[in-house]
C-alpha cells in the first residue's frame, strides 16, 4: 500500500523476492533474500543485515558491514583507503570534482571532512537513529564498548557462515570461479507443449529465460518468460536462457 514504511531490517537482496512476493510468486530456494512484504512475506524477520565492498568500476575495496537496525558496524581491512576513494566516473561530475578540489585546499568542514578523509578506520560504529548520515564514529568511546565487541563477533561469525572470500586476490577469485578460465555455460531451454500451453525451463538454477514470437525473431528485443504461453497453430517461438557470469545458451526454435 502507498506511504506503507517498513521498519524491519531489509537488505538489498530482499528487494528481488520482495516484488515477486507482492506479484503472487513465490520467491525460489536459491534466493538469498527474504521477502518483507506480500503474499509470501517471509515468517522470520531478519535481524541483521550484512553487507560488502569489493569492487567499484576500477577501483578495488576491501569492507564489511553489519546493521542491527539501531547501530552500523563497519570492518574495514584496508584502512589506506579514503571515504571518498578516486573513481573516473565519479569525477566526471563537477560538484564531486569542486569538492576534492575543496579537501585539497583543505575548506571542507565538519561532516564533509570526515567524510572525505584521506584514510579511515579499521572499525566504525554509528547509531543510526541519532546519527543517520553516519559521520560520529563511536568506534573510539568507552561507552559503546561493548556494542562494539559484539557486531564484531556478529560480523566475524558471517564471514565465516559465508566463506567470505575477501582476502582472495582477483585472479585466483576468477580462477575459482572459472577453473581452466572456461566460463560456465547456460543450459539449453526445454520446452514442453501441453494442453495447448508452452512451458520453458532451464536446468541452469537461477537462469531467467527471454523469448521472441514470429517477426520478433531475429530482433534486439526478447520478453521475459514467467508463465506458460498460450501459441497459435503454426506459431513459431525462439528461446534463450542466461545467468549472470555463465554464457547465454544456445538457442532453440519451436514452431507450435
Amino acid at each position: 500500500m502507498a506511504g506503507t514504511v517498513v521498519e524491519d531490517v531489509v537488505s538489498l537482496l530482499d528487494l528481488g523476492p520482495t516484488v515477486l512476493s507482492l506479484a503472487g510468486i513465490e520467491p525460489p530456494g536459491y534466493m538469498q533474500g527474504k521477502a518483507f512484504l506480500g503474499q509470501y512475506k517471509a515468517k522470520e524477520k531478519r535481524e541483521l543485515a550484512y553487507g560488502s565492498a569489493d569492487r567499484f568500476d576500477e577501483v578495488y575495496d576491501f569492507s564489511r558491514s553489519v546493521i542491527d537496525g539501531k547501530f552500523s558496524y563497519i570492518r574495514n581491512f584496508d584502512p589506506g583507503l579514503p571515504y571518498i576513494y578516486r573513481n573516473k566516473y565519479r569525477e566526471q561530475i563537477d560538484m564531486t570534482r569542486t569538492l576534492l578540489e575543496m579537501h585539497k585546499r583543505g575548506e571542507l568542514e565538519g561532516s564533509a571532512a570526515y567524510i572525505f578523509s584521506d584514510s579511515r578506520a579499521v572499525e566504525e560504529l554509528y547509531d543510526l537513529q541519532k546519527d543517520p548520515d553516519e559521520v560520529n564514529n563511536l568506534a573510539g568511546d568507552p561507552a559503546y564498548k561493548s556494542k562494539l565487541v559484539k557486531m564484531r563477533k556478529q560480523l566475524a561469525e558471517w564471514q565465516l557462515k559465508v566463506h567470505d572470500k575477501g582476502l582472495i586476490d582477483e585472479y585466483n577469485l576468477v580462477q575459482l570461479f572459472w577453473p581452466g578460465l572456461i566460463q560456465p555455460v547456460t543450459e539449453k531451454v526445454k520446452i514442453t507443449n501441453e494442453k495447448e500451453m508452452v512451458s520453458l525451463t532451464c536446468e541452469t538454477e537461477g537462469a531467467s529465460i527471454g523469448y521472441q514470437l514470429d517477426d520478433q525473431i531475429g530482433s534486439e528485443r526478447w520478453l521475459l518468460y514467467h508463465e506458460p504461453l498460450k501459441l497459435k497453430k503454426d506459431q513459431k517461438i525462439l528461446v534463450r536462457a542466461k545467468r549472470i557470469g555463465y554464457r547465454i545458451s544456445d538457442a532453440v526454435e519451436f514452431i507450435f
